[in-house]
């Protein structure tokens, strides 16, 4: 009765879908699709300002990405937002009791290796506390083959005793790591809904 298509990009990858199903299409909109590949891809921006008339309807993970995807022609009164939401069991976690006066700060971020996610500028953060004798430790999470320049700045910051990266990890061993810090550290340039957060 009605066809959902989970990523932008695979609308007009595949436009058989909006050109020869007869049913309603439904497109959810997220972050990077939105919020940057058309503006890196203008062919791109091109056949989401062709296709998105001709969708029935929208589903966009926050307001900021609802407002941007107007401008590819998306109707606003097709467009509803539906907050992504968190599973019970991951909220009752349970957490390693910490106490930052008498131990190392210990911050995590976690996210993908992408330029956007701001890692560059954490690590210029994280010199500055490394500057004022913070008992600091970093640990940043994130997959991906962007790793070289965080790599490059840690060591060109003098930061290799006071940060870990760590080029992906299992979901398990991701949320013990996060249990286990004082502070998450979300250093993006722009997030649509940061699922790292989450």
């Amino acid at each position: 009765d009605i066809f959902h298509i989970q990523w932008a990009k695979t609308l007009v990858q595949y436009p058989e879908f909006i050109e020869k199903l007869k049913c309603p299409v439904v497109l959810s909109l997220r972050g990077a699709h939105i919020n940057y590949s058309p503006l890196s891809d203008k062919v791109l921006a091109q056949k989401y300002m062709k296709y998105f008339p001709m969708v029935a309807g929208f589903h966009a993970v926050s307001n900021a990405i609802a407002k941007e995807v107007e401008k590819y022609t998306a109707d606003p009164g097709k467009i509803t937002v539906i907050h992504p939401a968190v599973k019970r069991k991951l909220i009752n976690h349970e957490q390693t009791k910490k106490t930052i006066e008498s131990e190392k700060i210990i911050i995590i971020s976690v996210g993908r290796c992408h330029w956007k996610k701001g890692y560059t500028f954490a690590l210029d953060a994280m010199a500055i506390l490394k500057e004022k004798s913070t008992n600091f430790h970093y640990t940043i999470i994130a997959g991906g083959k962007d790793e070289e320049n965080i790599l490059y700045q840690i060591n060109d910051l003098g930061l290799k005793k006071n940060v870990t990266f760590i080029n992906g990890l299992q979901h398990k061993e991701v949320i013990k790591q996060v249990s286990n810090s004082n502070l998450f550290l979300l250093s993006s340039v722009e997030e649509g809904i940061s699922n790292a957060v989450l």
